[in-house]
């Protein structure tokens, strides 16, 4: 399993590509799909995951559906914002609707999900929006925009309270759990835990 890096869309967003010999999956594709594609080359793309329904998080997500034919994956209670400009905060760009780009989900996501044959856990984590969710396999997390290298992700559009609840959640895991946030650098749990002004 490899995993590459694309730093996606007008809010820089981390895009990753999980890959193996033959299939890829992509997770939060905020833009910038001819890259991502090109990225993916002859593999076979059949899942794009999203952490949140955050707009920065799959503006590239339709056309790389059309493209591929992969199925895309959401939390229940964060799929009506791929539909709706302002749900997804795309109306904060202080833009007309123009430029926004809907797509839907195919699949909501469960407890786990399979990626290059390998199982992934979904762990809820609510707060940044009341569908965000973190991947883990083994010691690799995906956090999307809750938690980030010294910072957390934002609230005034979700819940202080549960985000809380699931960043210290998060804090349980081992030291070395590299941290792949939706922004920013990869960091560590154990980094996260000792340095992070929030988690204090």
């Amino acid at each position: 399993m490899n995993i590459k890096r694309i730093i996606a869309g007008t809010l820089q967003t981390n895009c990753y590509i999980i890959e193996d010999d033959k299939t890829a999956c992509v997770i939060d594709p905020g833009g910038n799909h001819e890259i991502i594609l090109s990225e993916i080359g002859d593999k076979t793309l059949d899942k794009i995951i999203l952490t949140h329904g955050h707009f920065d998080h799959f503006m590239a997500a339709e056309e790389l559906k059309k493209a591929t034919n992969a199925k895309l994956y959401i939390s229940e209670e964060d799929a009506p914002m791929l539909s709706d400009y302002t749900k997804s905060l795309y109306d904060m760009l202080g833009v007309k609707d123009s430029g926004f780009k809907p797509t839907a989900a195919d699949c909501f996501l469960g407890e786990n999900i399979e990626i290059c044959k390998e199982c992934f856990e979904i762990i809820k984590t609510p707060g940044h929006s009341s569908g965000s969710i973190c991947l883990l396999k083994d010691d690799i997390l995906f956090s999307g925009d809750t938690l980030f290298r010294g910072s957390i992700g934002r609230y005034d559009h979700g819940s202080y309270d549960e985000l809380m609840h699931s960043l210290w959640s998060l804090m349980l895991m081992e030291d070395e759990t590299a941290v792949l946030p939706g922004h920013g650098d990869v960091t560590t749990i154990g980094n996260e835990r000792k340095t992070n002004p929030f988690l204090r």
